[in-house]
C-alpha cells in the first residue's frame, strides 16, 4: 500500500530527489555556503551523488562570488591587513565549504 502510493507520487514528480536537492542547493548557497558543504549535506540526506553533482553544476553559480558575499557578510568591505586576518578568513570559507581555488580567488 505504502509502496504503491510513493510510486505514484514518484511517477507524478511530487516526490523528487532531484527538487529536493535543487531546493536545498539555492537556500543554502543564498547562506553563504560552498559546494562542498552542500554536497556532503545532501548524500546525508540519503540524495545519490549523480543527483548532487546534477543539481551543484545545473545550478552552478559563480561560487567565488558566493564565497566573496559570505566574507563581506562576515568581516565588512576591507581587506586583511595582517597574515593572520587573512588565515583567519581562509579558514572560515574554507568550514564554509568552499575549495581552496574559491578561497583563494575571493580572498585576492
Amino acid at each position: 500500500m505504502v509502496t504503491r502510493v510513493l510510486d505514484d507520487l514518484g511517477e507524478r514528480d511530487w516526490l523528487s530527489d532531484r527538487r529536493f536537492a535543487e531546493q536545498y542547493v539555492a537556500a543554502r548557497r543564498g547562506r553563504g555556503f560552498g559546494p562542498l558543504l552542500i554536497r556532503a549535506e545532501l548524500e546525508r540526506r540519503g540524495v545519490a551523488g549523480d543527483v548532487c553533482s546534477r543539481c551543484l553544476e545545473e545550478k552552478d553559480p559563480e561560487w567565488r562570488d558566493v564565497a566573496l558575499r559570505a566574507l563581506r557578510r562576515r568581516f565588512g568591505e576591507s581587506a586583511p591587513s595582517e597574515p593572520r586576518e587573512r588565515a583567519k578568513r581562509v579558514r572560515f570559507l574554507l568550514r564554509r565549504g568552499f575549495c581552496s581555488d574559491h578561497v583563494r580567488n575571493a580572498i585576492d
